[in-house]
């Protein structure tokens, strides 16, 4: 699998100039086209053309990039349906909604519900226009894990380094039947992917999520990519811990997939 198409989800905040900007650079780097939904919060029935200048400054960036980039109104409760266009959904943290918890939700409801892997970009701190050159891949053995490994491979072929690191509670917290992490390693080699493999050994009151952000930060990596784990409808979308903490704490981009 190749990277042959993106969609990045904008709203009318200042954070969408910098979405624009990653989706554009990611678009160019893969020669891909680029979708961007403008996410309304009106009617469903009737949803807006979208804030014109953040719709002008996309227009503006594609213009200077060699991609064929598209502009859509989308209402907040069709995003996941609409997003299934792309290899690769890209969202902002914050999501979109009327209050903090109602965007935490739609936004995981997104990664839960799209069967796409979704980018999510924190919505604080500097980040490059391309992440991917250092990646942490977060690895428990997981039908989500190894889902995640898979839809990330094209990133990964692009990387400099790739480090897979399997977070544990004591001996391991690999998933029942989940395969060791350094079982990985000639899979990936197989697909282009020169990595390598650790193991972290999380405390007993170690928060597994807090210890992938500090892990990714003492590696010096700019991208994350991990297995998203909940269930549920995405106005009552129920997370495991791991997720959760990326998704309120994060400090670096993170490649979701479910």
């Amino acid at each position: 699998m190749d990277i042959a198409s993106l969609v990045v989800c904008l709203d009318d905040s200042r954070r969408s100039h910098h979405l624009i900007a990653v989706a554009v650079s990611l678009a160019a780097a893969y020669r891909a086209s680029l979708l961007a939904l403008h996410v309304d919060i009106a009617s469903p029935d009737d949803p807006s053309a979208g804030s014109d200048v953040i719709r002008r400054a996309f227009l503006g960036a594609i213009d200077d990039a060699p991609i064929e980039g598209r502009w859509r109104a989308s209402h907040r409760d069709n995003v996941s349906r609409e997003a299934r266009a792309g290899d690769i959904v890209i969202v902002g943290q914050a999501g979109w909604g009327a209050t903090a918890s109602d965007r935490l939700h739609r936004l995981g409801g997104c990664l839960l519900r799209v069967g796409r892997p979704v980018l999510v970009i924190p919505e604080h701190g500097w980040i490059r226009h391309r992440p991917g050159d250092h990646v942490l891949v977060a690895w428990n053995g997981s039908r989500q894990s190894t889902r995640a490994l898979r839809d990330a491979l094209p990133l990964l072929r692009r990387a400099a380094s790739v480090r897979l690191v399997e977070f544990g509670e004591g001996r391991s917290s690999r998933s029942p039947g989940g395969v060791p992490v350094q079982d990985m390693l000639p899979w990936l080699a197989r697909h282009g992917v020169d990595a390598r493999s650790f193991t972290r050994v999380l405390g007993p009151d170690e928060d597994a999520g807090e210890a992938v952000l500090s892990y990714a930060a003492d590696a010096g990596a700019d991208l994350i990519v991990s297995g998203a784990y909940g269930h549920g409808p995405h106005r009552e979308a129920v997370f495991g811990g791991v997720t959760r903490t990326l998704l309120r704490s994060m400090t670096l981009p993170v490649l979701f997939s479910h």
